[in-house]
């Protein structure tokens, strides 16, 4: 049973791939194109009725993802499972059956051999940001958004190499925030970036543009 020949990932926001497929020649009308992220086929979707784009949600930017895509055939009646080496789909020992998360208990999807691609959500960096002195303790940041930006994101603003957490998160409204607690005279380097929340790496190391705490991943 032939594979999907090509497979193209494109990032859609930051937490989206639209992952498309080419049919196979010997298509079956009963056919389905599964894809799901490798080592988390729970992170899936399908495409029916010779669809061949289809999305995956719930991911991150800035981590690698391999997807893989495989042609399907709903019904089977084979249930062993075993895990699959190309990186965690579920496969029969017999029949190479595939299972994801979407598939009702009593199915089954007897597949192709796994057509992986890799791909990496990126996340740009502000377009542009400047500040203005707010009394003599105090700078008013404002951030330009970037063109791929998500409605979950936000941008952050802080004083790079600071040993206390000067910082402020942009208004949305306003496009602006204020750092507070500087004094007159001291020259101050202040960075901004954008960022996306619920990530789930916490292991912080240090940033080499000057102090901010960054996920290490």
């Amino acid at each position: 049973m032939p594979g999907p020949e090509l497979i193209s990932l494109t990032p859609k926001g930051h937490t989206k791939v639209d992952v498309t497929m080419t049919v196979p020649r010997d298509w079956d009308e009963e056919d389905v194109l599964v894809a799901y992220v490798a080592g988390a086929a729970e992170k899936n979707c399908t495409g029916k009725n010779n669809v061949s784009v289809c999305t995956i949600g719930g991911l991150l930017p800035r981590i690698p993802y391999n997807v893989c895509a495989r042609s399907c055939h709903p019904n089977a009646t084979a249930t062993t499972a075993v895990s699959d080496s190309s990186g965690g789909a579920q496969l029969s020992s017999s029949v190479d059956l595939f299972r994801i998360g979407t598939v009702e208990a009593n199915d089954a999807l007897i597949c192709s051999n796994a057509v992986c691609s890799s791909v990496t959500i990126p996340i740009e960096v502000p377009g542009l940001f400047s500040m203005t002195p707010k009394g003599h303790t105090e700078v008013n940041v404002t951030i330009t958004e970037r063109t791929d930006w998500d409605k979950e994101d936000v941008l952050v603003a802080y004083v790079a190499g600071g040993a206390e957490a000067k910082n402020c998160i942009q208004d949305n409204d306003t496009k602006e925030c204020i750092i507070g607690g500087l004094l007159p005279r001291i020259p101050y380097n202040v960075c901004a970036r954008s960022c996306h929340p619920n990530a789930t790496a916490t292991t912080a190391v240090s940033d080499s543009s000057g102090g901010a705490q960054l996920s290490s991943s």
